[in-house]
């Protein structure tokens, strides 16, 4: 079954984004084992075949709050920020993260990215590696 939960970032400088990150780290929402995790903006934006507001698609068998909070993926997260995350804020509106609570999330994740790229003929933008289809359904 899935758990779903939204937070808005609408940061427009790096500081105030990483501290909002933060908070959403401590949430309880972010402390929920085995999720997807789908990055968006609130207005979409074109891709090869249609438009899509989302940006990433990721998972993991933890919580997103161990996933993101050590300081390898703050710095990440700050170089996101000056890369990418400040022109879509600024062209697209705040980014939400969805968590969703699944009891597979790799088949989750990688169905996902597979009904994302048949939609649009491609992964989300920040979805830089072609998934690996996981064992159970091959």
């Amino acid at each position: 079954d899935y758990w779903r939960f939204k937070v808005l970032n609408k940061s427009k400088n790096l500081d105030e984004y990483i501290e909002n990150f933060k908070n959403f780290l401590e949430l309880e929402q972010a402390n929920i084992k085995s999720v997807v995790y789908i990055w968006k903006t609130s207005k979409p934006f074109n891709r090869v075949i249609g438009e899509s507001n989302i940006i990433y698609i990721g998972q993991t068998r933890n919580t997103f709050n161990a996933r993101y909070k050590n300081a390898k993926s703050l710095d990440i997260e700050r170089g996101y920020f000056n890369r990418y995350y400040k022109f879509l804020i600024e062209k697209y509106g705040a980014i939400s993260i969805e968590i969703i609570q699944t009891n597979e999330p790799k088949i989750e994740e990688y169905n996902r990215l597979m009904e994302y790229n048949d939609k649009h003929k491609e992964y989300p933008p920040l979805n830089r590696s072609i998934p690996t289809k996981p064992e159970k359904i091959k």
